[in-house]
C-alpha cells in the first residue's frame, strides 16, 4: 500500500525528520514529523513567512514550491484511486512512483532550508592572541553564519606586518639563477578567511604565499561552504555551529642575510607551520564532531634563498632600526599621534578655505590614511580619535 511510504531526511541544522502520508477522512495529507507532526503545506508557509529575518538563497524558494507542487499531487492521486475503488475499480499500483516523488520533497525540503528558523544560531565571536607584536592564534567560538564582533575584510594591502620590508622585495628579486620572477608571490594571508567573519587586521594575517593560502582555503571552503555546499556563495551554507582555530608556529629567532652578508630581516617574522583545529555540531547542546584536530600547513617560504642575492641595495626601509619594519603596535600608536595631529588642520582648512565641504567625522573617515588606520587599529584605538577629532570640532565651531 503506497499509502504506507515514508522517506527520512537530515535538515541542514542536522536535525532529523520523515515526510509520510495520514488518513484525513477519505483523503490523506502530507506530514512532515520531527517533535510534532505538521502539514507540509503549513511548513512551507511558515518558513516563507520568516523569508525577511532568514532570506532565500538562490532558488530555494523554488524548490520548496516544488515539493509542494508534488505533494498536492500525490494528495489529488490517492483521491482518485479512492473514487476508483469505491467504483469497484482495481486503480494501477504506482508505489515506486510515490516513493520517488517523497524522496523528491525530502530532497527539496532539505535543500530548500524549510528549517532555516527552526534553530536560532548564536552570532560568532572571534578573539586573538599576539606575541612579539605577531599574530599568534586566531579562535571563532562559535562561528556560524551570523556576524558577531567582526565582519569579514578581503583586502589583502595596506598594513605592515613585521617582515613586511623583505616580503615586498622577494616577489621583485631575481631568483638565485639570475632570472627575473615573482613566483615566490609572498602576501598577506588571512588566518581566519573574511568568508568566515574574518577581518584584515594586523592580528588577522601573516606573511604567506599562494600555497600556504590553497592550503588554508581548502579547510575554509569546508567550514564556509558546508558538506556539498556550491563554491559560488559567498557565505557560510550550513546551519551548523563551529569552532575554528588556527595557531602558527614562526621560525626561530635568526638574522636572515644576503650575498653581502647584510642584514635584511629576521627569520621568527615568518610562519613555518600553521595548524588549524576546526569542529562542528548541529545545536548547542550537542556533542562536537571533530573536523579536524591540529592539522599542519607548511607555508612553503624559503628563506635561505637570500643568502646568494644581493637584497639590501634593492630593499625600500620604510622605518628606522636595524630591519625595516619596527613593531607593529609602536607603528599603530604612531599613526594614531599623527591622525589627531592632523585633525585640527582639516578642520581649518575645509571651514575656511572650503566652507562648501563637510567636515563632519564621517568626511574625516573617508580619507585613505583614516581608512588604513581603521584597519590597523584596535577599537579602543578608533574611538579614542573620533573622541578626539569631535572634541576639536566642537571647539573650533565654537569659536
Amino acid at each position: 500500500n503506497w499509502v504506507a511510504s515514508k522517506k527520512h531526511f537530515k535538515a541542514k541544522d542536522g536535525s532529523n525528520h520523515e515526510v509520510y502520508f495520514k488518513r484525513k477522512g477519505k483523503s490523506i495529507e502530507t506530514i512532515v514529523a520531527s517533535l510534532t507532526p505538521t502539514t507540509f503545506e503549513d511548513l512551507v508557509n511558515a518558513r516563507k513567512s520568516k523569508r525577511d529575518k532568514h532570506p532565500f538563497k538562490d532558488g530555494q524558494e523554488n524548490l520548496l514550491d516544488q515539493a509542494l507542487a508534488l505533494s498536492n499531487a500525490l494528495i489529488s492521486k490517492f483521491d482518485q484511486h479512492s473514487k476508483q475503488q469505491e467504483q469497484g475499480k482495481t486503480p494501477p499500483d504506482i508505489t515506486k512512483e510515490v516513493e520517488a516523488d517523497l524522496q523528491k520533497i525530502a530532497e527539496y525540503s532539505r535543500d530548500g532550508d524549510l528549517f532555516v528558523g527552526g534553530t536560532e544560531l548564536p552570532p560568532s565571536n572571534v578573539s586573538f592572541v599576539l606575541s612579539s607584536g605577531k599574530s599568534k592564534t586566531v579562535k571563532a567560538d562559535p562561528l556560524t553564519k551570523v556576524p558577531g564582533n567582526t565582519t569579514g575584510e578581503d583586502s589583502t594591502s595596506g598594513l605592515s606586518p613585521k617582515g613586511e620590508a623583505l616580503k615586498k622585495a622577494a616577489n621583485d628579486l631575481p631568483s638565485s639563477t639570475g632570472k627575473d620572477t615573482k613566483s615566490r608571490d609572498w602576501k598577506h594571508v588571512h588566518l581566519l578567511s573574511h568568508l568566515l567573519h574574518g577581518p584584515y587586521r594586523l592580528w588577522n594575517i601573516v606573511i604567506g604565499n599562494t600555497a600556504m593560502n590553497s592550503g588554508l582555503a581548502k579547510f575554509e571552503h569546508g567550514t564556509h561552504h558546508g558538506a556539498g555546499g556550491s563554491y559560488a556563495n559567498k557565505s557560510i551554507q550550513d546551519n551548523y555551529i563551529y569552532y575554528y582555530e588556527v595557531n602558527v608556529q614562526y621560525f626561530g629567532d635568526e638574522i636572515i642575510k644576503d650575498k653581502n652578508n647584510a642584514p635584511i630581516g629576521n627569520k621568527s617574522d615568518y610562519p613555518d607551520k600553521i595548524f588549524v583545529t576546526i569542529k562542528r555540531k548541529p545545536t548547542i547542546d550537542a556533542d562536537w564532531e571533530a573536523i579536524t584536530d591540529g592539522t599542519s600547513i607548511d607555508p612553503s617560504i624559503d628563506l635561505d634563498e637570500f643568502k646568494d642575492l644581493d637584497v639590501a641595495n634593492t630593499m625600500k626601509v620604510e622605518s628606522h632600526g636595524a630591519f625595516p619594519v619596527g613593531d607593529p603596535s609602536a607603528m599603530v600608536s604612531a599613526k594614531l599621534a599623527h591622525l589627531k595631529s592632523q585633525a585640527q588642520t582639516y578642520i581649518l582648512e575645509r571651514k575656511s578655505s572650503q566652507p562648501q565641504k563637510s567636515y563632519e567625522w564621517s568626511d574625516f573617515t573617508r580619507r585613505r590614511d583614516v581608512a588604513a588606520f581603521k584597519r590597523m587599529a584596535s577599537d579602543q584605538q578608533w574611538v579614542e580619535l573620533r573622541n578626539h577629532y569631535k572634541s576639536i570640532k566642537a571647539n573650533i565651531d565654537g569659536n
